[in-house]
């Protein structure tokens, strides 16, 4: 195939079709075109409009010659509350320095000590929660994402890639029977957002780098793009989808009237910030021994559970006060600019947070090479499920997540065969094996109606649109704490508005209200299926884990569906 250098021109045939313009996206088109490879990146935004852009926490990876691989994997498996893929753990904590060293070559600019006669010193390692040692990275301080995704964005411009900005990914395009075992993806059609016209991408490899569904909920820390897209047309194109019952949700976002959910960080727990109440105790101490920097879902129940007992406003208050103010602006210069609109001086006030939905956990079953259950179909970042989060993900191993596997991605398709012999077609000869550990459940269709279920779509409020009454009912029965009856409702409500909504016209709006109803519907699905507490999972009816729970839980339709 021929690509011009720099080509912004619209593709038909690409080697590799790559969906997403995140930390992932960008490094695994990095990676392929680096291999020789022709590649296009479709983004329903800009290049730079994604979540890693939002990214303050940073990227961990044991380069202190004090850490180690093993050590950063008993620590990602501890916070996994035992679901976790030790295989895909373990690969993530061993590649995952040399990983760090690619973005350095990449051009980002991690933060360091100040070295002798004020020359930079090593890279700067911080803690953060459920980490044994300091092994986070951070660039620019709280703006980690931003310096990631402006390097790799830079280089993709500099390279033979095809850009397809404001285009939405619609479908995928796949041929033959899933029962016969002739089921493969062969690219992609999109929607062009600014001339309505659906175009089709076919590809080698597509790999699907959406990022997550925070936008799901309507208490997050994500911008509007997070509508779980890649998920829902993963599921329509017959894929695995597994561990949607485990949804993160972040303990500091910022709670002030009429602003953003805007994140707090857990850096700034990590260099010594305590949470405090309405009386001013801090009250971590009481729910764990690690306090502050106790796992993320611990931190956001014990913050309601002071809430729920009037002990604190709907809010609690994140206190740097006893910090020392000059590295308090230096390490987290965001937040102090952002915090600063709101008349909050973080050096001298105390911030008000509460949780948010943060991470999207669960997402496209992927192995230890980013292969889903369709041949020719890779997902890689926020929206696969490689198993190495487990049931909690380990603050700061999103990033690292997204290039060890983004690499993985890319070897596994196309290794030295694009040098030697031109591009595979016949990628994923073999369908990947799930392992005896995925409980996979296959369904007739999505939206089915069972006794539990009303019939009926709930009434709208005057002016409500499907899409935000979606995003309440997650956030009341599927959000940190669920109740069989809540999480009942929430599914009733979802399939309903899902049996009656199409995307006519096709819209970006209306696509993503459909991928949105798709996930949550399976969201709840999954988390009234897990009878037990696990992780970030929490069921008030059974607060305790189950060892015969023990298992992780997929889903995939029997035959593919379209939007049409």
């Amino acid at each position: 195939m021929t690509v011009r250098q720099g080509n912004q021109g619209l593709a038909t045939k690409v080697d590799l079709l790559v969906i997403g313009s995140g930390i992932a996206g960008l490094f695994t088109a990095a990676r392929a075109v680096a291999l020789g490879a022709s590649v296009a990146v479709v983004t329903k935004g800009g290049l730079q409009h994604t979540n890693t852009r939002w990214a303050q926490g940073g990227i961990a990876a044991a380069i202190a010659p004090t850490d180690s691989a093993e050590a950063h994997a008993r620590d990602t498996l501890d916070a996994g509350a035992g679901l976790c893929d030790p295989e895909t753990v373990a690969v993530l904590c061993r590649e995952g320095p040399v990983r760090v060293g690619d973005l350095i070559a990449y051009g980002v600019r991690f933060d360091r000590e100040h070295g002798a006669n004020g020359s930079p010193g090593a890279i700067a390692l911080a803690l953060e929660g459920a980490h044994s040692a300091p092994r986070v990275l951070h660039a620019r301080g709280d703006a980690t994402g931003a310096e990631i995704e402006a390097a790799l964005a830079a280089h993709i411009r500099r390279t033979a890639t095809h850009l397809h900005e404001r285009h939405l990914l619609l479908d995928l395009v796949t041929t033959g029977r899933q029962d016969e075992g002739t089921h493969r993806c062969h690219g992609a059609r999109i929607l062009d957002l600014g001339t309505g016209i659906v175009r089709t991408i076919e590809a080698s490899h597509t790999v699907l780098a959406t990022g997550g569904g925070g936008y799901l909920f309507s208490q997050t820390t994500n911008p509007p793009v997070a509508t779980a897209d890649g998920v829902a047309v993963a599921v329509r194109a017959g894929a695995v989808a597994c561990d949607l019952e485990f949804f993160q949700f972040h303990p500091t976002a910022l709670a002030v009237a009429g602003a953003p959910r805007f994140l707090i960080t857990e850096a700034t727990r990590g260099d010594g910030a305590w949470l405090r109440n309405a009386s001013g105790d801090r009250f971590m101490t009481r729910y764990d021994s690690r306090a502050e920097l106790a796992p993320r879902d611990i931190v956001a129940r014990s913050i309601l559970t002071e809430v729920s007992e009037g002990r604190a406003p709907g809010h609690v208050w994140l206190d740097l006060t006893h910090l020392d103010p000059e590295r308090v602006r230096t390490h987290f210069p965001t937040i102090n600019r952002v915090c600063a609109r709101y008349k909050i001086d973080i050096t001298r006030d105390l911030i008000p947070v509460a949780p948010a939905a943060h991470y999207m956990i669960g997402g496209v079953w992927t192995d230890a090479d980013g292969r889903t259950s369709v041949p020719g179909l890779s997902a890689v970042g926020e929206c696969a499920s490689t198993g190495v989060h487990g049931a909690n993900r380990l603050a700061s191993n999103s990033l690292l997540e997204a290039v060890v596997f983004g690499e993985r991605v890319v070897a596994s398709a196309f290794g030295q065969r694009i040098r030697d012999t031109g591009p595979s077609s016949d990628g994923n000869p073999a369908l990947p094996d799930i392992g005896p550990d995925m409980q996979v459940e296959t369904i007739d269709r999505l939206f089915s109606v069972d006794g539990s279920e009303r019939t009926v779509p709930p009434h709208l409020a005057p002016g409500e649109t499907v899409l935000r009454a979606t995003r309440q009912q997650l956030w009341e029965h599927a959000g940190i704490v669920r109740t069989p009856d809540g999480l009942a409702s929430a599914m009733g409500a979802i399939g309903s508005w899902g049996r009656v909504s199409r995307p006519a016209p096709v819209t970006r709006r209306a696509v993503e209200t459909v991928n949105a109803l798709t996930v949550g519907w399976l969201m709840t699905r999954a988390a009234l299926a897990r009878h037990e507490s696990r992780g970030a999972h929490f069921r008030a009816d059974v607060p305790e884990s189950d060892p015969a729970w023990r298992r992780r839980l997929g889903v995939r339709l029997a035959a593919p569906v379209t939007l049409g």
